[in-house]
């Protein structure tokens, strides 16, 4: 039985890629992950996640801070260990070292029907682009990623629609529950920080240029 003060995280679907050496799991919640999980700076150290290489499972589980969640997935092959785990806004991405780098995973999660079937395999040949000399590395699907644009992919166009839904909806809330001081900042600092700062405090705000703040070496597109 789970506490009452405790915010359980739940899985709501999943997806994988691959590569010869590696695979990569994305876990999606169904709500957004709150700031507290996503700044631990080195969630392998803490547990947070693990693999039972006798059942072939990986295991997504934490209570920190009032958040918690128990997640476990069989996988359809062995791995040899993970590597990283990175969490996003509602997404944990783990990272695994393949155990046979020469299996070609069709599905990442185990199905009976198929964990007996012949191993499927990539196909190694070294292959240059003689356009741009790339190697072109031997993926699971046709595409090619050196020329990957998202806008090609419909699949994480709408991952992308359904995250600024959120966080839309998120701050519309926030917005609604404000005092007029508190909207008017908001306002003033998303429209003269060109949507890079976003501050509440009114008597902060209203006598100057609310400057725009970008991370380390991103720079500002104007129009």
């Amino acid at each position: 039985m789970s506490d009452a003060n405790t915010d359980t995280l739940e899985i709501s679907r999943f997806d994988f890629y691959q590569n010869i050496s590696t695979i990569t799991l994305d876990l999606y919640a169904k709500k957004p992950i709150s700031e507290t999980i996503k700044s631990i700076s080195n969630p392998l150290e803490q547990n947070i996640i693990s693999y039972n290489e006798d059942t072939q499972t990986v295991s997504l589980k934490f209570n920190i801070s009032g958040e918690s969640i128990d997640y476990s997935l069989k996988l359809a092959h062995p791995i040899e260990k993970i590597v990283a785990l990175n969490i996003g806004y509602k997404k944990f991405e783990v990272v695994f070292s393949k155990k046979d780098k020469t299996i070609n995973w069709k599905t990442v999660d185990f199905k009976t029907s198929t964990s007996f079937a012949e191993p499927h395999l990539f196909n190694t040949d070294s292959k240059v682009d003689s356009t741009t000399n790339i190697l072109k590395q031997p993926y699971t699907s046709k595409t090619d990623w050196s020329n990957f644009k998202i806008e090609d992919t419909p699949e994480l166009q709408e991952e992308a629609a359904e995250e600024e839904e959120d966080e839309n909806a998120f701050f519309q809330k926030v917005f609604a529950n404000s005092t007029e001081d508190q909207q008017k900042a908001m306002i003033k600092s998303m429209q003269e920080s060109n949507g890079t700062v976003l501050s509440t405090d009114w008597d902060k705000v209203k006598d100057g240029k609310v400057e725009p703040n970008l991370p380390e070496g991103a720079e500002l597109n104007k129009i």
